[in-house]
């Protein structure tokens, strides 16, 4: 299933490579050029394995309110399979980390651990910068579990990627619907604190203007 996010992601990366043709004419020199060009198709193909992969993980069904973790036994993968990938999320490079734990999530998707997994994965890839990523992570938590331990926080981040990106209008609503949740005081609280700060940055830029 393609969503209008995703329909907008694959735009917004046909876009990336129509720029980079159009940086590369304005080059000098050839050899800048080719450079340019041969880093913009790597990471063009790393932006559309990742939306294949998430467009895949819309289909998941977050676990069962019965479900529960396998029992316990020697083989630490069985009943964590999440822990390797999780403890080596903030090594360098964060990409193939965060895509090899969303393919764990896909073939674990009933796990409990799963929602908790894409909340650290999509925490990050908001620490390495990588804002499209992260939001369509975080975005996974928040509407495919959202009765998870994981969802509120999960809102948070896309409200801090919002932030970290500018984009004032975004990160209120996302806060917002977190000052409005009722299950969780101090993810309320906080989201309150953030956007009275928001109110305040506002009001003193139309003062300097």
């Amino acid at each position: 299933m393609t969503t209008p996010q995703h329909r907008l992601a694959r735009s917004t990366i046909a876009l990336v490579a129509v720029l980079g043709a159009s940086a590369c004419a304005a080059s000098d020199g050839i050899s800048d050029c080719l450079a340019q060009q041969k880093a913009l198709r790597a990471r063009q193909q790393v932006l559309e394995a990742r939306v294949e992969r998430l467009e895949v993980m819309l289909s998941l069904q977050r676990p069962s309110p019965g479900h529960r973790a396998a029992p316990a036994n020697a083989d630490n993968t069985q009943s964590d399979p999440f822990a390797a990938a999780i403890a080596q999320l903030d090594e360098p490079p964060v990409l193939p980390k965060a895509d090899a734990l969303l393919a764990l999530v896909d073939q674990n998707a009933t796990h409990p651990r799963a929602p908790e997994a894409l909340l650290l994965s999509a925490q990050a890839l908001l620490r390495a910068e990588e804002w499209i990523l992260a939001d369509w992570t975080f975005e996974k938590v928040v509407y495919g579990w959202p009765s998870s331990s994981s969802a509120l926080p999960a809102l948070w981040g896309r409200a801090e990627s919002a932030l970290a990106q500018g984009r004032q209008d975004e990160a209120r609503v996302h806060l917002e619907a977190l000052a409005a949740q009722r299950t969780d005081e101090m993810w309320a609280r906080r989201a309150r604190e953030a956007l009275e700060k928001i109110g305040q940055e506002s009001d003193e830029s139309r003062k300097r203007q």
